[in-house]
């Protein structure tokens, strides 16, 4: 069941913990903006309780709902004998998990549910992963549900570097689930050549085959390098500079498309030559196509963090957190990690792949080179004002 090993990097000799363990303290890439709350991401405040929750039906219902991205789970391939790990936990628990590849965007999301949520009406979800900046959003609008870490024994395992953050101290409502690079997914063969810049795809040879992201942090950490800021700590100038760069890319029609996490079919069946991409995903893309790679753009690219949440009104919590704890096991994690290609938060995950697939335990997808940690890049915590701006000036442009 095992994704094979891709080795076009530098191989990491430490482990994960080791390696990436100061830019695992920063996680965060994608999000969105609010206006209604004051920011929980910029200094350790307390978080505010859900401001309601769910009739837990758990030990009577033997059932767990999840929303998740695509791309994001393990899969039994044609030819292949074993289990996932979703049926490996419902055999273990007598738990189903009704899984769904639902989340396509953060924004969007966010704009589906917080307006029921803030209603004080469930989702029908026990279960969600977003990333870490538009959870923090749920958590700081009450929308989350606490996580009763006591029943969670495996959550000890969670590195050390993501088991605090200034949003969630002591991470008492999230978990992360899975860490990426942000980088560029390309056709190699449509290319015509190798790709080695993000500055190469706003030239006239790519013109109309290029796709940014929806996520607005995603798209714009590539800009602002692009002009020579860093998104870990930047002024209101350089952002507007480097939209004004993005503004300019738009107006001359450089982009096929603005994607969410739906630009994988495009690479796959060559209606783009590149797209802004996340690591796994690109890797998954590429069994499909071999000639679709993934790469860090000379500029440097993003680092990000999706973490697991159980959102207020979930009507089977205590099967969520049962979930969230198998995927602390680091067994569990080392599968999980196998087949999708993307950096685990869990301790022990590379020891563990030794036994899971020894093939994998130095591929760099999973357990990345110093290079390209070091060229990953996050972003500074915003207020949420300056949320507001930064994705107002940034829809203006991709929706006008």
């Amino acid at each position: 069941m095992a994704r094979p090993a891709l080795t076009r990097r530098s191989l990491l000799s430490g482990g994960l913990a080791a390696g990436a363990a100061g830019l695992l303290a920063a996680c965060g890439a994608k999000g969105g903006a609010e206006t209604s709350t004051p920011s929980a991401s910029g200094s350790a405040a307390a978080t505010p309780g859900p401001s309601f929750t769910g009739t837990d039906t758990s030990s009577t219902d033997k059932a767990v709902i999840w929303s998740n991205w695509p791309y994001y789970i393990d899969a039994v391939e044609d030819g292949e004998t074993g289990t996932t790990t979703l049926q490996d936990f419902t055999a273990a628990t007598g738990i189903e998990v009704r899984y769904s590849e639902d989340i396509n965007d953060n924004e969007e999301f966010w704009a589906k549910t917080s307006p029921i949520l803030k209603q004080g009406r469930g989702i029908d979800r026990d279960l969600v992963v977003l990333t870490d900046v538009t959870a923090a959003r749920f958590l700081r609008n009450g929308l989350i549900e606490p996580l009763d870490r006591t029943v969670m024994p495996n959550s000890a395992n969670v590195i050390p570097s993501l088991a605090d953050t200034a949003w969630d101290p002591g991470r008492q409502y999230t978990l992360p689930f899975l860490n990426g690079l942000i980088g560029i997914g390309y056709n190699k063969k449509l290319a015509g050549r190798e790709i080695g810049s993000f500055a190469e795809l706003l030239t006239d040879e790519f013109k109309g085959k290029v796709a940014i992201s929806s996520e607005m942090e995603d798209t714009m950490t590539f800009f602002m390098l692009l002009n020579g800021s860093k998104t870990e700590d930047f002024t209101d100038a350089e952002f507007d500079a480097a939209m004004a760069t993005l503004q300019e890319a738009y107006d001359r029609g450089q982009f096929r498309r603005v994607a969410g996490n739906d630009y994988g079919a495009d690479l796959t069946n060559g209606d783009l030559v590149a797209s802004i991409g996340y690591s796994g995903d690109v890797l998954q893309i590429q069994l499909e196509n071999p000639d679709v790679e993934f790469f860090m753009p000379e500029e440097g690219g993003g680092f990000y963090s999706d973490v697991f949440f159980i959102p207020a009104g979930a009507t089977h919590h205590a099967n969520a957190e049962k979930l969230i704890d198998f995927y602390y096991d680091p067994v569990n994690a080392a599968k999980l990690a196998a087949y999708v290609q993307y950096l685990s938060p869990v301790t022990g995950t590379r020891e563990a792949m030794e036994k899971v697939d020894p093939t994998q335990v130095d591929n760099p997808a999973i357990f990345p080179s110093d290079a390209d940690l070091a060229a990953a890049h996050t972003w500074k915590a915003l207020t949420p004002a300056e949320e507001n701006r930064y994705l107002s000036a940034y829809q203006a442009v991709v929706n006008g």
